[in-house]
């Protein structure tokens, strides 16, 4: 990639509609990474009544000194958790923004995207354009949940505006309630804390809600307490006990049953000796 052949520096992050960093400067004469990592940070919303309002994401990593007002509750565990699990299907963009562009403002092209599906945005990419899936787990240094590492070797992809695009891909029943848009990044992406240089890991924070409340264990459902085994043998089930205490019942009938007909027929024997 040559300096001559970067008209400018636009990053496009689109988080949830209409989500998304919006920047476009002319690249300065820095070293631009020919190896770039990604890191994602999946958060879900605890509160499924929450509403995600726009915001602006620097491609830096959120901590407690960089954090703002509109996105602190990406990184507040009272809010929001890793979800661990999820998929993101990863596409080389290069050659379908470039023909987008032909016809469209970049703006245009993030804002079509953003009203496209994914399954839809799939097709028109083809599985050709497919670099990798993802999937989120729990970090093994920080012990975080919902985060994947992917480092990509920009010289595999186009020299020109070159745009990897990621795809969430939510498992059958899961407790999220819809799927993240589409995050567009076009490279380089320029280090908002260092005009002229260039972003080598860029980390995003794709989110979304959950379908219901559920406890902060990462999206499970907190697990049902087992029964208490009695001395001697195991609890019954629930319908097990109660067929046990429907036959008690009627042993119990019929032994009083007994009892008064053996009485009854005591008594008569009693007055006919007399």
């Amino acid at each position: 990639m040559t300096l001559r052949k970067i008209v400018a520096s636009v990053a496009f992050i689109f988080l949830l509609a209409p989500l998304g960093l919006i920047g476009h400067r002319s690249a300065q004469a820095a070293e631009i990474p020919q190896e770039v990592t990604f890191v994602l940070h999946k958060r879900v919303f605890l509160n499924p009544n929450s509403i995600l309002d726009s915001q602006i994401n620097s491609g830096l990593e959120l901590t407690p000194e960089n954090v703002t007002e509109a996105n602190d509750a990406l990184i507040d565990d009272t809010q929001t958790f890793g979800i661990n699990g999820i998929n993101f299907d990863v596409y080389d963009a290069s050659a379908y923004l470039a023909g987008e562009l032909a016809q469209k403002t970049i703006e245009e092209v993030m804002q079509a995207i953003l009203e496209t599906d994914s399954d839809t945005l799939r097709e028109t990419l083809t599985a050709e354009n497919l670099v990798t899936t993802i999937t989120t787990t729990q970090d093994p240094q920080t012990g975080e949940n919902g985060m994947v590492t992917l480092t990509l070797d920009l010289s595999e992809v186009a020299e020109q505006n070159p745009a990897i695009l990621f795809l969430e891909k939510l498992p059958n029943n899961s407790v999220i309630r819809q799927e993240s848009a589409p995050m567009l990044v076009v490279l380089p992406v320029e280090d908002p804390m260092n005009e002229g240089q260039f972003l080598d890991t860029i980390h995003l924070y794709p989110k979304n809600v959950l379908r219901g409340r559920l406890p902060q264990t990462g999206g499970e459902e907190k697990p049902k307490p087992s029964p208490t085994p009695t001395p001697g043998g195991r609890l019954p089930q629930t319908g097990e006990a109660k067929s046990i205490m429907g036959i008690v019942g009627i042993l119990i009938v019929g032994s009083v049953i007994i009892y008064w007909q053996r009485r009854r027929t005591s008594k008569q024997v009693i007055r006919t000796k007399k």
